[in-house]
């Protein structure tokens, strides 16, 4: 869990604080990193789904870090403001695809949740990004910054999910949509969203288990795949534990074969054809106790509308940031738990948006946004920020 330090007072000083643009890569894929912690002593953001951050420095280094992956360092040049491809490599050995059926596994051998992970109620500040798009083009984009009031955050035999886990008082927000005719299947609200993310468990009775230990000897990747009695059989993923507390640091789902049956509603069918997801968790120092850190929830859905034969593809992400705890007991409600996310409204403001280099937009996601503000036709877009 990460925690902030706003500095209130900074003296004057002999070096000028400049903004860093960079891309993070993964060294033997070459692919963009989501999630890569970028920090120096002073400043803190993310990368974002390009692998591309923007901080704000003065001198020293920069510091990159993303569970499953070696530590990185890289020295500030003078007067530079555009940083070399970063490269970060992976900690664990590659191991084969194929997972050996291990009946000895058991996930109690490597994850403890009882006292890893808090039972109690908490507060936290957040970010939350929506993005719903069709046939591979941005029709929704929703940014959520704001607090979480939380009963607890996982859930076991002995300590099943409370009702009504959570509290949401949003505090700032921008949107932009362009208007559909009501066809599109319904969002997730928050509420089912704090669920999702938290359904982490996997059962060795339907998946084959096979732990991989890293190189230093203090993580243990623990991968799982469907066996042959599990319905979805391309289901798979794995976890990253941390050897010494048994806690659970990442947990990742992917099911990318599609579902057999079809919901049907006001002459449109649609069934899910891809669903991935990816929790970090991370221990805050003061408590000892693992927090959601950042997660992503990516799912596409297959659609037919009428007597149509081509389908009409949906893309749907949700991007979680827990940041920090919020001395608090309550908090001041404001949105629907159970709404359909994107259908939520708050007030938008540009000095907070304009100033935040957290929630980094895409390069994809400016253009959407542009092309949104100079449309001619109002009535085709819905938009809290003009």
């Amino acid at each position: 869990m990460r925690l902030f330090v706003i500095l209130l007072l900074l003296p004057v000083g002999l070096y000028a604080q400049r903004t860093i643009n960079g891309v993070v890569l993964d060294s033997e894929t070459k692919k963009p990193l989501e999630f890569v912690d970028v920090y120096t002593k002073d400043s803190y953001t993310l990368t974002n789904a390009d692998g591309k951050f923007e901080l704000e420095v003065e001198r020293g280094s920069i510091h990159f870090n993303l569970i499953g992956y070696e530590k990185t360092t890289r020295d500030i040049e003078s007067n530079s403001t555009v940083l070399d491809m970063v490269y970060m490599k992976s900690k664990f050995y590659e191991l084969d695809e194929v997972l050996i059926t291990n009946t000895s596994l058991s996930l109690k051998d490597f994850i403890r949740v009882g006292k890893n992970y808090p039972f109690e109620p908490y507060t936290e500040s957040f970010f939350m990004r929506t993005l719903l798009k069709r046939n591979d083009s941005i029709i929704k984009l929703q940014d959520i910054n704001g607090l979480i009031r939380r009963k607890q955050l996982l859930a076991t035999g002995k300590k099943p999910r409370p009702k009504n886990n959570i509290g949401v008082h949003v505090a700032n927000m921008r949107k932009a949509a362009i208007k559909e005719n009501d066809i599109y299947f319904e969002m997730w609200g928050l509420a089912g969203m704090d669920k999702v993310l938290s359904s982490i468990a996997v059962s060795p009775k339907y998946f084959n288990l096979e732990a991989n230990l890293s190189k230093n000897g203090t993580k243990n990747k623990l991968m799982f795949k469907a066996k042959s009695t599990y319905e979805n059989l391309s289901a798979k993923g794995r976890y990253i534990i941390d050897s010494q507390d048994m806690a659970i640091e990442e947990y990742y789902f992917i099911d990318d074969r599609p579902t057999k049956e079809f919901t049907q509603k006001r002459g449109i069918k649609y069934r899910n054809v891809f669903y991935e997801v990816n929790v970090h968790f991370s221990k805050n120092k003061e408590t000892a106790l693992y927090y959601m850190d950042k997660a992503k929830l990516n799912v596409k859905v297959e659609l037919y509308e009428g007597g149509n034969l081509i389908p009409i593809m949906y893309d749907a992400s949700y991007v979680w940031f827990g940041l920090n705890l919020v001395k608090t007991d309550k908090i001041k409600e404001n949105v629907s738990k159970t709404k359909d996310v994107l259908k939520l409204d708050y007030p938008y403001d540009e000095a907070f948006w304009n100033n935040q280099n957290f929630l980094l937009l895409t390069d994809e996601m400016k253009s959407f946004i542009k092309e949104l503000q100079n449309s001619n036709s109002k009535n085709e877009y819905n938009t809290n920020m003009d």
